[in-house]
């Protein structure tokens, strides 16, 4: 079954068919709260593969993982043009680096621009603000704040109980094509981000579970409390995701002990 009709199958519940656009298009990013922002699929692989929605689809069944920021946005695409609809590619700066994130913008029959970026776990379309003007919101249990500034949206965010922002990102409002896109795509296996496992998920509304592994510690932050942990209470963790141990333990062992 083609990856765009295995998901409407999956989520055919959650989809909110015949409404108005930007109700339906929240309706498909709310479904991608049940699939992971992991790299854990990433990490495992043995040459870069670009994971494709086929191959999320067939992974998220049998074991229960994602991908990163470049195969979600991809896959929301390719979901959309399903339905019908189309957006943007755009790619972002970030403190590591040029083009290491990446989102969609969607523009309305009105001409009004939305950012769709589940990649960043924002699973709803937020309204772009004109030039120079600031707009603030609210996702989960964390604050967001975007200012645009003609050729970048700069975004920042922080827990609802901090008070100070931190800048997050940059989209570059230039997009893109398909096959530049994918050549970014290509380039990110080898940022090095890819040296921790980064996994995403919320639990519930507001309950994001956010766990970090390199080869000194494993790190785990749940609803906005952070602590290290033991290596097999971060593989447990992650089994509580719903993400297969299997797979887990093959990554933390080539990320700990560096072992191909």
């Amino acid at each position: 079954m083609e990856p765009e009709k295995l998901f409407e199958k999956i989520f055919k519940e959650k989809l909110i068919l015949n409404s108005d656009k930007l109700q339906f298009i929240s309706s498909v990013m709310s479904c991608f709260r049940d699939i992971p922002y992991e790299n854990i699929s990433k990490i495992n692989l043995s040459k870069p593969t670009l994971r494709t929605p086929d191959i999320i689809m067939h992974d998220f069944e049998k074991f229960g993982l994602g991908g990163t920021c470049f195969s979600l946005t991809w896959f929301l695409k390719i979901v959309l043009n399903y339905f019908g609809e189309e957006f943007a590619l755009h790619t972002a700066y970030r403190t590591q680096g040029d083009d290491t994130h990446c989102a969609g913008i969607w523009t309305d029959s009105n001409g009004d621009q939305y950012l769709l970026d589940v990649g960043f776990l924002i699973f709803t379309p937020v309204l772009i603000p004109q030039n120079d003007q600031e707009l603030k919101f609210s996702f989960g249990n964390f604050d967001f704040k975007m200012l645009n500034s003609n050729s970048r949206l700069n975004v920042y965010s922080k827990p609802q109980k901090d008070e100070n922002y931190k800048f997050r990102y940059a989209i570059k409002m230039n997009k893109l094509s398909d096959s530049e896109f994918r050549d970014i795509w290509i380039k990110s296996f080898e940022f090095a981000m890819m040296d921790n496992i980064i996994i995403g998920k919320y639990l519930n509304s507001s309950d994001l579970v956010y766990i970090k592994v390199n080869s000194d510690y494993v790190y785990i932050n749940r609803g906005g409390n952070g602590k290290k942990v033991s290596t097999e209470e971060g593989i447990n963790s992650i089994s509580e995701l719903g993400i297969s141990s299997t797979e887990t333990k093959k990554a933390f062992d080539k990320i700990q002990n560096g072992k191909s």
